[in-house]
């Protein structure tokens, strides 16, 4: 009987198959091409060959680059490496301090000079990387087709000559719509009639092979007679298996084929005549023994197969018949080749999980293994318990596998960074150290989702003491719960939940999404360090509880990248009795948070400052949307800043507290120090509470706070102190700041005393642009007052070009004294298209009083025109009142413009004539 698909063989990817991102490092070991070449550039190379006749350029080294040239046979025994294209053209890509020369050598002179006697590069000194392209095809259609690489330290005025470099064939997973070839070559022995000859080629991961038929007439075969053949196949990793049957005994030859798009790969295998022997002939003996399962699982049980492999990692299979052994009865039964002495066994048993099928293997055998050593009869003896545990994770690739750790389930991902590993996580589990240690993602790239097994209403992972999951060397972790997922501390859980990033590593990336909660932790839940990217996208990190200094509630970045597009990070607490800092949010050593949507909301520290965010040490925060509602903290109760930059375009801050015991509470929306922040767009910080000053924004020592579009509005500062208020905006400390607004609207605000717009007690504040409007300033005293502005400090400066100070009814500025601006030091001056209108005293000063300071009027209205936009006085000065101090004046007052002087001051008119019939009684009193 003629034999035709009578055995499978399969061969997998041998361990030293080289990974398609490792080809450039391991070049020399793939042994798979025929040429070797160097990437060099520079930036005056000599062009005419050899190269080396020319005299160097003053400053410059050169480099004698050349080609390992002829043909090179595969070096790896289990490999099929493809033969050596024609390579048309090569670039040379030189690069040092991050910049990279490239030169293209399309010209045959070129390329004999690279196989010959070398190619000479002029370069400046200094250590240069090399890489080099081969391309096959004609212009304008080049294919790259091989690379390499090399390392050159260049010094000036010496000749350098590399040793010959050689390059390996393009990624195998190149480009799926360009095949590539496989040929074989096959040099059969002596066949009768009724033996059979067949070559089966799979692509790994398929489970149909493709079969080509040696001896297609069934005729008898003479010894050394060659079969020819080729496919065209999509780029990738394949079994090689072929087999023979003579006189009823099987042969045959596995090998792993290496097929890259554009180029022939070749199988030449060799069967010399005879039933046994070398060359590749297999004889075959029996293996037998029997399974005693232990199943712990839990799920529906299938199938269990045994897989023989010849090294203890069991990565390169051995031929079997049959192929795949299936236990039956608890028995199973194999033949092996006769030459093979040792044998290492798989065990896979196969389950279904919820419409999932997958396995569980088991590995035995060991470096060193006495109880599976063959001899030449072969062995009926092997037994093997196969103790299936709880199972906890799946994956799907791979045909689908299971795992009793989800550890191990990472470890055997092979996802990347733009394509992640799925992992289910089918049940519980504790990382405590015992069954399941703490988490590692490293180097890998895998996707974490929890999985509904019908055994409750959300899937949990459960800390103890000083155990985590980490994110390390450039690998991916992602989190997301269609089943809710919770990542919990227990009582003992004193370690942050998951830290993303090492100083050491390429970045590695954390992303969360819905249905994920980190919570119940001692320490800030997620740890973002150096290399370290933590994008959150959804999900919830809520109740975690830190007790350390300076370290966040929440989430900690310390010199790492944060952004958060979706997601709630909300009633986290830093509690440290010294310095608690960053109840959701802490940025630290220069790392960077931007948020774009989600909420922080709940959070608090309880000692110190940014009971949602705190910024500090050169760090940034930018805010585009989302919000940051409900936090506390004795100082900055929604973000505190602190030597640092924070950008607000979108989003708003609203209804947090700065407030405590201990004569705190300033900042109730956001405290600056010695800092900037822009605010832009429309941005908004609302309703916010300081239980001494700014209510809104806080701005002190040499910050600068830039205001160029948005809202501060509806906010409180309830301070009753001498020197409390600004219910928008308070500008103070030793050291002046600056205050530059360009636009936007400062409306709504409330100050227990003073300011209940602006308060300025130091710095500057320059107006060119946008509104103060409806604010109110409710202290009683003789020196209270400032609905719109309040400015008390001698070196304090406010500089009004433009914009608006008041309105008509709701929008009017109201206070006690200075419905719009109260001068209690310091100076003010105004000028341009300004305006100061429709604003409220219920003593003196309805649009300005002056207590004392300089105010200077250049240009710019005060008071209204026809009853509209009228300031208002209850008793002295509807437009300007002045107690004290020295003005100069010019522009309009308006047809309510009452000004009233008590005392006797150098009030000077600058532009307009003395008795300018401007409306309104500017006598100077006596």
């Amino acid at each position: 009987m003629r034999y035709k698909g009578l055995l499978k063989m399969s061969a997998q990817k041998d361990d030293r198959t080289v990974p398609a991102a490792v080809l450039p490092e391991r070049a020399v070991l793939l042994a798979a091409c025929a040429l070797l070449t160097l990437l060099a550039s520079c930036p005056n190379p000599v062009e005419s060959a050899p190269h080396m006749l020319f005299p160097l350029t003053p400053g410059m080294g050169r480099v004698q680059v050349r080609l390992n040239s002829g043909q090179l046979s595969s070096a790896e025994a289990r490999t099929l490496m493809p033969s050596s294209p024609t390579f048309t053209k090569y670039t040379l890509d030189f690069t040092k301090d991050g910049q990279t020369i490239r030169k293209e050598l399309p010209r045959d002179g070129d390329v004999s000079d690279l196989n010959g006697t070398g190619y000479g590069v002029e370069l400046e000194s200094g250590t240069w990387d090399l890489t080099v392209t081969a391309y096959t095809g004609t212009s304008p259609n080049y294919r790259e087709a091989a690379v390499g690489a090399a390392s050159v330290v260049v010094t000036a005025g010496t000749t350098t000559t590399l040793p010959p470099i050689q390059i390996a064939p393009i990624p195998i997973d190149g480009n799926p719509s360009t095949p590539g070839t496989l040929k074989w070559v096959i040099t059969l022995p002596a066949l009768d009639a009724a033996d059979g000859a067949g070559l089966y080629y799979i692509k790994t991961g398929e489970t149909s092979p493709n079969f080509a038929d040696l001896n297609p007439t069934g005729s008898a075969v003479s010894a050394g007679t060659v079969v020819t053949g080729s496919a065209d196949l999509p780029p990738g990793y394949y079994d090689v298996t072929v087999l023979l049957t003579k006189s009823g005994s099987p042969m045959g030859r596995a090998e792993v084929a290496h097929i890259y798009s554009g180029l022939t790969t070749t199988a030449a295998f060799t069967f010399p005549d005879g039933e046994s022997g070398g060359g590749g002939s297999v004889n075959m003996k029996w293996l037998a023994g029997d399974v005693n399962i232990d199943d712990r699982s839990g799920l529906t049980v299938g199938t269990t197969t045994v897989k023989a492999y010849s090294d203890y990692t069991c990565t390169t299979p051995i031929i079997t018949d049959p192929a795949t052994v299936t236990v039956n009865g608890g028995t199973w039964r194999m033949k092996i080749p006769e030459g093979v002495t040792r044998v290492f066994f798989k065990l896979e048993h196969s389950f279904s999980v919820n419409s999932k099928t997958g396995v569980y293997s088991e590995v035995y055998g060991n470096p060193n293994p006495t109880d599976y050593t063959i001899p030449p009869s072969g062995r009926g003896d092997i037994h093997f318990t196969m103790t299936i545990p709880p199972l906890v994770a799946y994956r799907a690739a791979e045909g689908g596998k299971l795992y009793s750790t989800l550890q191990a389930a990472i470890n055997d991902s092979t996802g990347t960074g733009v394509n992640l590993d799925p992992i289910l996580l089918i049940r519980d589990i504790t990382i405590d150290g015992t069954v399941e240690t703490s988490i590692t993602v490293n180097r890998n790239h895998v996707k974490l989702i929890a999985e509904d097994m019908g055994s409750g209403s959300e899937r949990t992972i459960s800390f103890g003491s000083w155990h985590n999951i980490s994110v390390t060397n450039g690998g991916s972790l992602e989190l997301e719960g269609t089943y809710p997922l919770i990542i919990k501390g227990e009582a003992s859980a004193i370690s942050s939940a998951i830290v993303v990033g090492s100083s050491s590593s390429p970045p590695s990336t954390l992303t969360m999404r819905n249905g994920v909660k980190l919570q119940q932790f001692t320490k800030t839940a997620v740890k973002v360090q150096s290399g370290g990217i933590f994008n959150m996208a959804g999900g919830a990190i809520t109740g975690n509880v830190n007790e350390d200094q300076l370290t966040g509630g929440g989430v900690l970045v310390d010199d790492g990248v944060f952004t958060m597009s979706g997601g709630e990070i909300s009633d986290n607490h830093c509690t440290d009795t010294g310095n608690s800092a960053g109840g959701g949010v802490y940025v630290k050593s220069g790392g960077s948070f931007a948020m774009s949507g989600g909420r922080i909301t709940g959070n608090s520290a309880t000692t110190h400052y940014g009971g949602g965010v705190y910024v500090t040490e050169g760090s940034s925060f930018t805010m585009t949307g989302g919000s940051i509602t409900d936090n506390h903290a004795p100082n900055g109760g929604g973000v505190r800043v602190n030597g640092s930059t924070f950008a607000m375009s979108g989003g708003d801050i609203s209804e947090n507290g700065a407030s405590d015991t201990y004569g705190n509470g300033n900042g109730g929306g956001v405290y600056l120090y010695n800092s900037s922040f822009t605010m832009s767009g429309a941005a908004e910080i609302a309703e916010n509470t300081a239980n001494v000053s700014g209510g809104g924004v806080y701005v002190e020592e040499h910050s600068v706070f830039t205001m160029t579009g948005g809202s501060i509005t509806g906010n409180e500062a309830n301070g009753t102190g001498p020197y409390d208020g600004g219910g928008g905006v308070y500008m103070g400390g030793s050291v002046g700041s600056n205050f530059i607004m360009t636009g936007g609207s400062i409306t709504g605000n409330i100050a227990a005393t003073s300011g209940g717009g602006v308060y300025m007690s130091s710095g500057s504040f320059t107006m060119t642009g946008g509104s103060i409007t409806g604010n109110e300033a409710t202290g009683t005293g003789a020196s209270d007052g400032g609905g719109g502005v309040y400015v008390i400090g001698t070196a304090a400066v406010f500089t009004m070009n433009g914009g608006i100070i008041g309105g008509t009814g709701s929008d009017a500025n109201t206070a006690m004294n200075g419905g719009g601006v109260y001068m209690g030091s310091g100076s003010f001056s105004m000028a341009g298209g300004s305006a100061i209108t429709g604003n409220t005293a219920a003593t003196s000063g309805g649009g300005v009083y002056m207590g004392s300071g300089i105010f200077t009027m250049y240009g710019g209205t005060i008071g209204g025109t026809g009853g509209t936009g009228d300031n208002v006085a209850s008793n002295n000065g509807a437009s300007l009142y002045q107690a004290g101090g020295t003005a100069q004046y010019g522009g309009s007052f308006g047809n309510n413009g009452i000004i009233a002087y008590p005392i006797t001051q150098p009030f000077t008119n600058h532009e307009l004539p003395y008795d300018d019939p401007v409306g309104g009684d500017k006598d100077p009193a006596p």
